[in-house]
């Protein structure tokens, strides 16, 4: 995991939300047999995905889109299965305008940072009871 963080949660209906600037934004989680559907809604537009796969997988996109609206943006993930959703860190660019440069930034921020929203706050974890089947023993 990134920064040996994660935040994740089985509860259905449980969301994490981010406000970001920028014209994309990937979000990286794990895939694995015992994650489900969730749905991920930006701006106002909701998307179903799922989050499982045949084995596990770390730091793996779970959802990526690009070709954004340079503006502020606001993505919600929703829980839509009682199983796990995962979130490990997030990435996104947003563009410099051409009079200052224009550069393209690529910002990252893990999952336990304050700018994440998790509700209810109870159903999200950032700890783990099998902690030694992880890569060098990290949640």
């Amino acid at each position: 995991y990134y920064a040996q963080t994660f935040t994740r949660a089985t509860q259905l209906g449980a969301t994490a939300s981010f406000t970001f600037n920028g014209t994309s934004i990937t979000i990286y989680g794990t895939t694995s047999p015992n994650h489900g559907n969730f749905t991920v809604d930006i701006d106002g537009l909701e998307q179903m995905t799922s989050g499982s796969s045949g084995n596990n997988q770390y730091q793996v996109p779970i959802y990526s889109v690009d070709g954004l609206v340079a503006t502020t943006h606001v993505v919600t993930l929703t829980n839509r299965q009682y199983a796990f959703l995962d979130i490990d860190y997030v990435s996104w660019a947003s563009y410099v305008s051409s009079s200052q440069g224009g550069t393209v930034s690529q910002l990252y921020i893990d999952d336990s940072d304050t700018s994440f929203k998790y509700l209810p706050a109870s159903a999200w974890s950032t700890s783990i009871s099998d902690l030694s089947n992880f890569s060098n023993s990290t949640g």
